[in-house]
């Protein structure tokens, strides 16, 4: 018997696709609504003496590990890396040595963190120290399901509890650093996070990747937020906080919802909205976005009412429409963001998911906040904000449609709205190669770059939330991308205030 057919034994095919589907029998098989297209009728048959599904709507069929490969989006090796994980069975490389080596790292680091999430959550749950951090849950409405489903723990005070508690393990201290669970400063090593409550990073497959430890003392001068630095199972731009939890919920309401925070994310899921995600990092990716298309078609875009919340939202419905994506915009009533608008009426937050707007009427709603749209400078702003995102959506019946309806909120003849968009577009190319020609040349442009980097690294600590206004494209030259990279990773994880040992 072969790996293969070893996991398929091991598996019941039934208990696997109950995972994702309600199933109900019916005789020797079992049936339920097929996950891999909309129906009312029941026709997805499952038989586990055979083991194998199959749909008589869509004609979808196969065995259990083709059942893991469609659902999860995902290829044959990792269709076959979740089944055997699974079943309980350890997979036999026979691929190269440098395959192997990478394949041991991943799977050190995810031992690493599970194991340190279950410490973190130990302090919260059940241990003295994490008393405080216990009254904190409560007063944010952490319930004992949500800890225990998200696995939120607590990072005590001290310098060496999670090092002493992993050493023993049999870890080594070197190991422990470079996947960011110490920090070496000088000749001390030392936890990176002390007195936070911790949530734990998961990816699609359930394996806990990294964390995010949030302060409980608000009047701290440490950074609100600090996260885990990059490792080879951890990159923020392609990670999306609560998918692992949601993504049964978000196949099942067919439609994603995506917030800005962590918090958002709990809180939207304890009040039973479960389809709800976040990203990873200070602003959304086309990667992030590109995971959650395997999910869902339809986006509904939740941001936070400032005006980072503002420049998110436009770079979001950018990339979404890019994807081709149905994309909707949450508006927020009131308060700042979802948990604050949850905390205060959870019954706001179900009606203002079932008010979203088509994204082009969400943005022009939006941009009128702070625009006249009377006036005729307002509408040439407006038009000017809202064009470029119309521009990059690739269905031309949809983009039509966006152009009829800001030609109706802006009274400007659409054939007019067409041409300035068209223009742009041409603009923003030739600006591009014009730009890529004459950088050599340019040294007062370079001497701009320099100066923008140096008021960042300067005043960092005042810069927050609002970098995400400031868009990479904007350094001509790799060393500045990769500087102003570094001065947002620090500002993402320390807030942009010094840190003190």
């Amino acid at each position: 018997m072969n790996q293969i057919e070893e996991i398929k034994e091991k598996l019941d095919i039934a208990d696997v696709v109950s995972e994702y589907v309600q199933l109900k029998s019916s005789g020797r098989n079992k049936f339920g609504l097929c996950p891999f297209h909309k129906e009312k009728t029941p026709s997805f048959s499952v038989n586990s003496e055979l083991g194998i599904f199959k749909c008589f709507g869509c004609q979808e069929s196969g065995d259990v590990i083709a059942f893991i490969e469609k659902v999860e989006s995902v290829d044959f090796p990792k269709a076959l890396e979740i089944a055997a994980k699974k079943a309980g069975v350890e997979l036999i490389k026979t691929n190269s040595a440098e395959y192997d080596k990478n394949a041991k790292e991943k799977k050190l680091v995810v031992r690493l963190n599970t194991l340190s999430a279950t410490f973190f959550n130990y302090i919260l749950v059940s241990h003295e120290a994490g008393k405080k951090a216990k009254e904190y849950a409560n007063k944010r409405g952490l319930t004992k399901e949500i800890i225990e489903k998200f696995n939120i723990g607590y990072a005590p005070s001290g310098y060496e509890n999670l090092k002493k508690f992993l050493l023993k393990k049999g870890f080594h201290e070197s190991e422990l650093i470079r996947y960011g669970l110490l920090v070496s400063k000088g000749n001390r090593v030392f936890d990176k996070f002390r007195s936070r409550i911790m949530f734990s990073i998961y990816d699609e497959y359930g394996d806990i990747v990294g964390f995010s430890g949030r302060i409980i003392d608000n009047n701290s001068k440490a950074p609100k937020y600090l996260n885990s630095p990059q490792t080879p199972v951890y990159n923020k731009s392609n990670l999306v906080f609560g998918l692992y939890q949601a993504k049964e919920s978000i196949r099942k309401e067919g439609f994603v919802i995506i917030t800005e925070g962590q918090m958002d994310v709990i809180s939207s899921y304890k009040v039973g909205v479960k389809n709800t995600v976040a990203p990873l990092g200070t602003a959304i990716t086309d990667l992030q976005l590109k995971k959650l298309k395997r999910y869902a078609e339809t986006f509904l875009f939740a941001f936070d009412n400032d005006s980072a919340g503002e420049a998110a939202a436009f770079r979001a419905f950018k990339i979404a429409s890019e994807l081709g994506v149905v994309s909707k915009g949450i508006t927020i009533p009131d308060v700042h963001d979802v948990d604050e608008l949850i905390q205060t009426d959870s019954k706001k937050w179900q009606k203002a998911i079932d008010d979203a707007q088509d994204m082009i009427i969400y943005l022009i709603k939006r941009v009128s906040k702070d625009v006249d749209l009377t006036t005729i400078d307002g509408k040439v702003k407006s038009a000017n904000l809202i064009l470029p995102v119309i521009a990059s959506v690739s269905d031309s019946i949809r983009k039509d449609y966006y152009l009829e309806e800001l030609s109706l909120y802006l009274q400007i003849d659409k054939s007019i709205l067409r041409k300035e968009m068209i223009a742009s577009k041409s603009s923003n190319q030739h600006g591009e190669f014009i730009k890529t020609q004459s950088r050599n040349v340019k040294k007062d442009e370079r001497r701009k770059e320099d100066y923008l980097l140096a008021i960042l690294i300067q005043y960092a600590n005042k810069v927050g939330r609002m970098i995400k206004l400031i868009e990479p494209s904007l350094f001509s030259e790799k060393d500045d991308l990769t500087l102003f990279t570094k001065i947002v990773e620090f500002i993402e994880e320390t807030g942009g205030k010094e840190t003190k040992v």
